[in-house]
């Protein structure tokens, strides 16, 4: 239950090589890990967990940056979620992003960065619920806040198993009240199939 990892990126210049170490255990039930490392200059140091309370799950995960270039930073999420006896599933997660852009950014801003969690504000909560109504058909609803900003994204989809083996998904993603961090996306629908083999 125990276990310690290495990793090494190389760059093609100094300061684009990482290297990190990780280290786990499982402690009363719950796994437990830190990490410490480099990532292109930038020191890290990190945590997650997760185990049981009750018969709900209980997650978590963190990371302390100290940059090369700027102030540190600490990005966080808390997740808890559990399965009802009736199908009905529920997970809530809370998102502390220090590392935000700030409210000023703009999306051409947000789209130069990969790799990264990238936000404008920095508390964020989610919910998600999933609810088979028959053997075939599950009903699925997300939903994010911006607790700083304001703004709400809300995306609620249908799945429905056409064949043993094959999904048929349709949904829609819109951001009631067009401001904080979803200002200016479009609301849009989806259909898409899942086939599994």
């Amino acid at each position: 239950l125990s276990g310690l990892s290495a990793v090494y990126a190389p760059g093609d210049e100094d300061e684009e090589t990482s290297a990190a170490v990780r280290l786990r255990t499982n402690i009363a039930g719950y796994d437990f890990s830190i990490m410490l490392g480099e990532c292109r200059e930038d020191n890290v140091s990190g945590f997650d967990f997760a185990g049981n309370i009750g018969d709900s799950g209980f997650r978590g995960e963190g990371v302390f940056t100290d940059p090369d270039q700027g102030g540190d930073f600490t990005r966080f999420v808390l997740s808890w979620d559990y399965n009802f006896p009736n199908t009905l599933y529920v997970l809530v997660e809370y998102l502390h992003n220090g590392g935000n852009l700030g409210e000023g950014a703009s999306r051409g801003d947000i789209a130069l960065f990969t790799g990264e969690i990238v936000t404008r504000n920095q508390n964020f909560i989610a919910l998600a619920l999933g609810y088979e109504l028959t053997p075939l058909i599950r009903t699925d609803f997300y939903g994010i806040l911006d607790i700083d900003g304001g703004g709400l994204f809300l995306g609620p989809a249908l799945r429905y198993n056409v064949l043993e083996d094959l999904d048929w998904i349709i949904g829609l993603q819109f951001f009631p009240g067009d401001k904080g961090e979803y200002e200016g996306l479009p609301d849009t629908f989806h259909t898409s199939l899942e086939w599994f083999f």
